[in-house]
């Protein structure tokens, strides 16, 4: 390949560039390994922000995960966006990904999805969440535009800000949990209430239970409504947090219309979340009803903090002919 310009309107410079050197002039995707972990620490710091510590990302690495882990290089050798998948659940993955912004920010992005679409070594049944917020709308149009398969849900944020915060203790709407017939037939209620919007299993209610992040109403000695939150800070604890977000918040199928979703929530900001700065939680946009509820107790929607939820299944797009 050969470059030519003029230089002061007189002399033909001429460069002639070899086709190795040029081909290590574009962009390239790699492995994502513990040995490149160095090279990727300012892409991570700058995608974690003030909270990012590096010997956390060389603890916590997973060789056998890192088979679908993938980042980019520009021309200069620079990281510019990496891909990488944890589990959340049996099956269900979460992505973390980030791309430096930058002019080729969009090449760089279809590029590595494009590349994670055909080298996914992911089981069949396997399915990744991608939440993305409004921020990132340019990087929603183009996963649309590599998997068009993929199905998606808008949340909300709401938010509700508490005006001051209370000394008293929390406690529990009802005893903790022990293990005999009685409290495991409650925490199979549980169970099946929230099972409607997200799957749990008994030990992480238990867990749940016993880290204070799990409440629930009982009407004429039956459970018909619970609540989990999560506060909201670096290391999950909720003596730490300055805010509490709601993750759950569902009525069993024959109680609902009786108004115990409302009442358990009343309660729960009344009891509990009077002793943070605020509370948050995300509804899915096309949920009215939800919507009403959370208006109706004080809740205010935040437009700047929508987020898309992607959801990619490998059986749908790996392994084409």
């Amino acid at each position: 390949m050969a470059v030519s310009w003029l230089v002061r309107d007189r002399f033909v410079v001429e460069i002639h560039f070899e086709q190795e050197f040029y081909t290590k002039m574009t962009s390239e995707i790699l492995p994502f390994t513990r040995e490149t972990l160095n090279i990727l620490e300012p892409i991570l710091a700058q995608a974690f922000g003030p909270g990012f510590d590096f010997h956390d990302e060389v603890d916590y690495f997973d060789p056998s995960a890192a088979q679908n882990w993938f980042y980019l290089i520009d021309s200069s050798g620079f990281p510019r966006a990496y891909i990488r998948f944890f589990n959340m659940e049996d099956m269900m993955y979460s992505l973390d990904f980030y791309a430096v912004d930058c002019t080729e920010r969009s090449n760089h992005v279809r590029k590595l999805l494009a590349h994670f679409r055909q080298h996914c070594k992911f089981p069949e049944k396997a399915e990744f969440l991608v939440r993305l917020t409004a921020a990132d709308s340019d990087i929603a149009d183009l996963f649309r535009e590599v998997f068009p398969d993929r199905s998606e849900k808008v949340y909300l944020k709401y938010a509700l800000s508490m005006s001051s915060r209370s000394s008293q203790e929390r406690e529990p709407f009802i005893a903790g949990l022990a293990r005999d017939a009685r409290t495991f037939q409650e925490l199979n209620a549980i169970q099946n209430i929230m099972s409607c919007l997200k799957t749990y299993s008994h030990e992480q209610l238990q867990d749940l239970w016993k880290r204070e992040m799990l409440y629930c109403r009982k009407h004429e000695g039956i459970i018909v409504s619970a609540l989990h939150c999560h506060p909201e800070s670096n290391d999950s604890s909720i003596e730490a947090a300055a805010s509490i977000e709601i993750i759950t918040l569902a009525t069993a199928p024959e109680s609902r219309n009786g108004g115990h979703a409302e009442s358990l929530l009343r309660e729960f900001i009344e009891r509990i979340a009077s002793q943070f700065q605020k509370v948050t939680l995300m509804v899915n946009r096309s949920n009215d009803a939800a919507i009403r509820l959370y208006e109706k107790t004080g809740f205010c929607c935040c437009p700047e903090m929508q987020e898309t939820w992607i959801y990619l299944k490998v059986d749908e797009f790996a392994h084409e002919a």
